[in-house]
């Protein structure tokens, strides 16, 4: 039982038949099950919880005031699920563009060599606190694809931050060494 067929199916038909409620026996995707039945039960049961539909009457389903919003803008329940996708991935580009630009914001600032480097440590784990909830949404071949891509952009942004903090210290330690090899 697919719960997003379930519920497409319905916005469907009561969206084309253009009425305010309809006997919940009387859709079309339900005919072969028979009238109280744990199916119809279930179903029903899935319809009435969900956002999209109220309980009219004991046996019959109504848009609620949010089915009502979407069916200006949706035809399908599914179209409805693409835009909540493709939201959720322009939700995390504009996180990532601004970890981005705040590794670009510390590297540019005049702060001490030790406060570019937190600002760096901060981006990364906000870059993979994202990653953990792309990953949520996403199957494992794409989420592998994008952390190779999002980690190629982020690498290649915070590697001038790192070779400069990798030149302070070589520069650090050698000036402990000289400290140390000097005659007392």
């Amino acid at each position: 039982m697919d719960i997003n067929k379930i519920i497409n199916d319905a916005y469907v038909e009561l969206n084309q038949d253009g009425i305010i409620f309809k006997m919940f026996y009387d859709f079309d995707f339900i005919q072969d099950l028979e009238r109280g039945g744990v199916t119809y039960q279930k179903i029903f049961f899935i319809l009435c919880k969900s956002d999209f539909f109220d309980k009219h009457s004991d046996e019959a389903l109504k848009f609620s005031s949010k089915g009502l919003e979407l069916i200006r803008d949706f035809k399908t329940y599914y179209e409805y699920l693409d835009f909540l996708k493709d939201e959720k991935e322009r939700k995390e580009l504009r996180e990532f563009e601004a970890h981005e630009a705040n590794l670009t914001a510390s590297k540019s600032s005049k702060n001490s060599m030790v406060a570019a480097w937190v600002a760096g440590i901060a981006t990364v784990l906000s870059f993979m606190f994202s990653l953990y909830q792309y990953s949520e949404s996403k199957g494992k071949e794409k989420l592998i694809d994008s952390l190779s891509k999002k980690y190629r952009i982020l690498e290649g942004k915070f590697a001038v931050q790192h070779q400069s903090l990798q030149k302070t210290k070589v520069r650090i330690d050698s000036l402990l060494y000289s400290q140390k090899s000097k005659p007392k």
